[in-house]
C-alpha cells in the first residue's frame, strides 16, 4: 500500500512477476518480513522500506546481476552499505540513513531508469 500511495501509476507493473518493478516489490516485502516482527510502519521503516524499493528496481531495471560492482546489493539489509550508495543527515535516527545519491558510473548497468527512482526523491 505505501509503494502505491507513492506511485499509483505502477500498480500493473508491482504484479507483473517478471518486471522490474514486480521483482523489486517482491524483494522489498520478503526483507521488510524478515526484519520485522509486525507489519506496523514507523516513520523510519517508511523511509527505509521507499528507498530499499526504489534502489532494488534499479537494480533489477538496469541489469544488476551483471554490473562490474553490486557489493552487497540484496545482500545487506541496509541500503547504505550498498555499493555506490551514499547516505547521511544531520542527525542520530532515520534522517542519518536517507539516500543522498546513488554513484554507479560506468558500472555497466543497461537499460532504462524506472519511474520508482522518484521515491527517493524525498531522500536526495
Amino acid at each position: 500500500q505505501l509503494i502505491l500511495e507513492q506511485l499509483p501509476s505502477i500498480e500493473a507493473e508491482l504484479l507483473e512477476s517478471s518486471a522490474p518493478e514486480g521483482k523489486a516489490f517482491r524483494w522489498t516485502c520478503q526483507n521488510f518480513a524478515k526484519q520485522h516482527e509486525s507489519y506496523w510502519i514507523t516513520s523510519s521503516s517508511r523511509i527505509h522500506l521507499l528507498q530499499q524499493y526504489s534502489l532494488v528496481s534499479l537494480f533489477y531495471a538496469t541489469g544488476g546481476h551483471s554490473w562490474k560492482r553490486s557489493d552487497r546489493w540484496l545482500e545487506s539489509n541496509n541500503e547504505c552499505e550498498w555499493h555506490g550508495v551514499k547516505c547521511g543527515g544531520i542527525s542520530w535516527g532515520a534522517s542519518r540513513h536517507n539516500v543522498l545519491g546513488v554513484t554507479l558510473g560506468n558500472n555497466g548497468l543497461n537499460g532504462t531508469i524506472p519511474s520508482s527512482v522518484a521515491c527517493l526523491s524525498g531522500s536526495l
